[in-house]
């Protein structure tokens, strides 16, 4: 599963964040009927959430070139491109984007792999965001309203549920 749930995330939350993205690349010609290459300084991190934010407002087309532009394997065009608006409407594919609720319904589904992609400071504790109430902590399981303890940790949007630190797993979830 990729992506993490924006705060708050809930149905209505991510169909409004569809409807504004389709907006966006509908403000900048984009149909759905092109194929759409988003590239970044080339590890896709960059490039791999606008994918998904794309796909999510509907775009059928989305892929990302990994090495960056260098990766092209064509000729590039240089100069300044005019943008013309579109009245098309793309279909927003809200599976897109996992909510909150599908996470935690999803959880202890076989084959299901939810990565904690912090670093190895972050996970020890000796950096972080302002979201994580205390860093360096594993991902706990908060009470609910009736005390019972929910699948997920809400403190902070970026659900973590790996507990070994980023050098102890495989080279590949690192």
């Amino acid at each position: 599963m990729l992506g993490s749930p924006p705060p708050m995330s809930d149905p209505e939350v991510i169909e409004a964040l569809a409807k504004e993205i389709g907006l966006r690349l509908r403000r900048h010609g984009i149909t759905g009927e092109e194929r759409l290459v988003l590239y970044d300084r080339g590890d896709g991190v960059g490039a791999m959430p606008s994918a998904q934010l794309a796909e999510l407002a509907g775009h059928p087309q989305v892929s990302v070139l990994l090495g960056g532009l260098a990766a092209w394997p064509g000729e590039l065009e240089a100069g300044q491109v005019e943008l013309e608006p579109v009245k098309v409407q793309l279909q927003p594919r809200l599976d897109a984007l996992p909510t909150r609720a599908e996470v935690e319904r999803r959880l202890g589904e076989e084959g299901l792999a939810l990565l904690d992609i912090r670093t190895e400071e972050e996970f020890q504790g000796q950096g972080g965001y302002p979201c994580d109430p205390a860093p360096g902590a594993h991902p706990r399981r908060p009470a609910d309203r009736r005390g019972r303890r929910s699948s997920t940790a809400r403190a902070c949007p970026r659900m973590r549920q790996k507990s070994a630190p980023p050098s102890a797993r495989p080279k590949a979830l690192r």
